[in-house]
């Protein structure tokens, strides 16, 4: 569509102009009759600027709605697959940063009664809170374990 309006004004913008060419040169009347043929002219310059500024928008227009389809799914893909992974590779490295520290299996453990899940605990021991205040270091361990266990690291073995 924009194209034929370009291809319109282009083409009236030669046949003014040619008009008012072969007007022009006609003895007497010559100079004044060519002034509005050049001036219809220069409507057909306007007719297929205004063309050529539709191409260019419809092409932006195109550009960003193929953009838009294409960071759609990238979008997903970065919320739903790489953004839980992200947060877990973190927990992770959160994870060993305490194993390093001198309670870091103490630390461990006391986040593993925060957070673990009561049948989980009642698996390490009946009394687990109990086990765990006398300093059990069976109890501790495994506390410590499970909560390493859910940030994807294995605690060191002992020895």
């Amino acid at each position: 569509m924009f194209v034929n309006l370009q291809d319109a004004g282009a083409g009236f913008e030669g046949t003014m102009g040619e008009i008012g060419e072969r007007l022009g040169g006609v003895p007497l009347i010559g100079d004044g009759i060519r002034g509005p043929f050049d001036q219809a002219a220069g409507a057909g310059v306007a007719i297929a600027d205004a063309g050529r500024t539709g191409q260019a928008v419809v092409e932006t227009i195109a550009t960003v709605a193929g953009l838009g389809f294409a960071l759609a799914p990238i979008a997903v893909v970065v919320l739903l697959w790489l953004w839980p992974r992200i947060r877990f590779a973190r927990r992770s490295a959160e994870t060993r940063a305490l194993l390093r520290l001198d309670d870091g299996v103490q630390l461990l453990a006391l986040r593993a009664l925060d957070d673990a899940r009561a049948v989980e605990l009642a698996r390490i021991s009946p009394r687990v809170v109990t086990a765990w205040r006398a300093g059990d270091a069976e109890v501790t361990r495994a506390l410590a374990a499970l909560e390493a266990r859910d940030s994807g690291v294995r605690l060191p073995r002992l020895g």
